[in-house]
């Protein structure tokens, strides 16, 4: 499964977009269902917020664990991008996600 993240978006923010992400990708089919999932975003982006990938990719975090989540889901991105993506699978892991909190 291929997800091209818009390149006319450079900044990615907010748990609510990140939620509707997940929708349109229909990530939870694709967490039970789909092999590899590769996630380009665009090499100009700026970024790729926290609150973002908490929305889109924290319960496939929290059902996968980290192991699982980084064997299923590929990020071709620039190293900052990839760094901060790194951080957020973390987090994700170990933090309950609460909306409230962003």
């Amino acid at each position: 499964m291929l997800i091209k993240l818009s390149a006319i978006v450079k900044v990615f923010s907010g748990i609510n977009n990140g939620e509707e992400a997940r929708k349109k990708f229909n990530l939870d089919y694709a967490d039970d269902n789909v092999k590899d999932v590769i996630v380009i975003v665009a090499h100009d982006t700026y970024s790729f917020n926290t609150s973002f990938f908490l929305g889109m990719f924290g319960p496939s975090v929290k059902k996968l664990g980290i192991f699982g989540f980084k064997e299923k889901y590929q990020f071709v991105c620039e190293d900052l991008i990839q760094k901060s993506i790194n951080d957020d699978i973390e987090k994700a892991f170990k933090d309950n996600i609460n909306k409230e909190w962003f």
